[in-house]
């Protein structure tokens, strides 16, 4: 390895561990029928995202409760909010003039969610997220690993606080502790509730927590442990004292001595190398067969098999030649523009298209070249904006899409300002053309809200409403 060059400023394998992720889950969208594991791709970020949690939190130990939990939180929502406040402005805006007018009522619900950060969470008790995929009619399905994301961003500070109250060695059973009840949990729950809640998904967290924490007395990257750089220093001025009474010692039987020791220091430590080595590129293979099987695998079988596997991957994988190569670190410096971006051109695909293949590649490569411009055109520049200017730019967006999600409302109100209607369809007698156009537009885009009873207890999602079960007897 050549000392003399400077050290990246992040993990390059890590980068590719999410590159590889993001290939699988763009496997599962678009050709679901060759890649039905690739789904398991979202399994891997969490441990990713667990794993830099745990680095920011390390970097602000020191600090007090409300500094670290104000420094993670800063950091967390500088890097995501931006880019996701206007990948969704955007979609709203082609929602409106491009998608089909059917689907607009449900979107904007979808905007409300995905905005809010609650997309995990169905709208009914029988909502499928595999089922919403094959239907492609919301625009914001993707959003729900977001959700559960932001959600664990509100506990991760306070389990990390919590946690580094204890001895270094209990904090490992605390963290493992924790990981158990959220597998309880999640095997023991609804199939629902199992995918989309945040206390079912802590584990896949935590076990990339622990994976930071494992690596932290041996990496060199930024980010390690304080107390590490403490200690070296500390220890500065005991090797000085120690070179000073050694100067006195026989020159030629201390550099006999010292190139024994360093033989025998580089030989163990290649010897460690090439078996972690070897291991990483063994769990990679592993890992790839898995989520790009062509055959669908039971997700309670290999979701903790991925997850875990991840895991050990990245403890192993520092300096894995594949992970580390250029196309993939950058596919995952473009990671998060894409998985943002692709899957509502793959709804307006499968929406209007009518099965094309030819325009369904189409759609996947217009996905990767719109996250290339973007990440090299709005991330890179809002990435090096101060956190004051960072958070002007949220709040301008956040309230941009407020106004654009309910644009029709706001103009239904002032458009019945000074009007009198006395029918509930909003149609009167001294109606113009314009005014019918834009009532058809209005009704075709609420059309669900039309067709809904009040009186009916609805059941099922076969339908947009499902079986009705009257609450009212006919003859009230």
């Amino acid at each position: 390895m050549d000392l003399s060059k400077p050290k990246p400023s992040k993990r390059l394998d890590l980068q590719g561990i999410r590159a590889l992720a993001i290939i699988v889950v763009l496997g599962f969208h678009f050709y679901p029928e060759y890649c039905p594991n690739g789904y398991l791709g979202v399994d891997q970020f969490f441990v990713l995202s667990g794993f830099l949690m745990c680095m920011l939190l390390k970097r602000a130990e020191n600090q007090p409760a409300c500094s670290l939990v104000t420094i993670f939180y800063s950091k967390r929502f500088k890097r995501i909010l931006p880019l996701y406040l206007l990948v969704t402005l955007v979609s709203m805006i082609c929602l409106y003039y491009y998608f089909p007018e059917t689907a607009i009522e449900s979107n904007q619900s979808s905007a409300e969610h995905a905005l809010l950060f609650v997309s995990n969470r169905p709208k009914t008790d029988q909502e499928d997220y595999f089922l919403m995929l094959n239907t492609g009619i919301d625009i914001f399905t993707h959003t729900w690993s977001l959700s559960v994301e932001i959600q664990f961003y509100f506990l991760v500070p306070f389990i990390f606080l919590l946690a580094s109250k204890l001895p270094r060695k209990i904090q490992y059973g605390y963290y493992i502790l924790m990981g158990l009840f959220s597998i309880i949990f999640s095997f023991t729950s609804s199939e629902i509730v199992s995918f989309n809640s945040v206390f079912a998904r802590i584990w896949q967290f935590l076990i990339g927590m622990l994976v930071y924490l494992l690596g932290v007395p041996i990496t060199q990257h930024p980010g390690e442990a304080e107390y590490q750089v403490l200690k070296e220093e500390e220890g500065k001025k005991d090797i000085e004292d120690l070179k000073l009474l050694l100067e006195d010692a026989n020159d030629e039987l201390e550099d006999d001595e010292e190139e024994v020791e360093n033989v025998i220091s580089n030989e163990s430590a290649g010897v460690s190398l090439r078996v972690s080595g070897m291991f990483s590129y063994i769990l990679l293979c592993s890992l790839l067969v898995i989520t790009a099987f062509p055959f669908a695998i039971p997700a309670d079988v290999v979701r903790p098999a991925v997850t875990i596997g991840t895991g050990l991957l990245m403890l192993t994988s520092e300096d894995n030649w594949i992970l580390c190569n250029n196309i993939l670190t950058y596919i995952g410096d473009i990671s998060f523009s894409l998985y943002l971006i692709h899957w509502p051109i793959y709804a307006y695909w499968k929406l209007t298209c009518e099965g094309n293949e030819y325009l369904l590649i189409t759609a996947l490569l217009t996905s990767i070249a719109l996250a290339i411009i973007t990440f090299e055109t709005f991330e890179k520049w809002y990435l090096k904006l101060s956190s004051t200017s960072v958070g002007i730019l949220v709040v301008v967006l956040f309230f941009v899409n407020i106004v654009t999600i309910h644009k029709d409302d706001i103009y239904d109100h002032i458009r019945t300002i000074g009007r009198n209607y006395s029918n509930l369809d909003d149609v009167t007698e001294n109606m113009t053309v314009d005014d019918a156009i834009y009532l058809n537009h209005r009704w075709g885009v609420n059309d669900n809200k039309n067709l809904y009873a009040p009186s009916c207890d609805y059941e099922s999602i076969k339908t947009p409403f499902g079986w009705c079960r009257h609450t009212v007897s006919v003859t009230d």
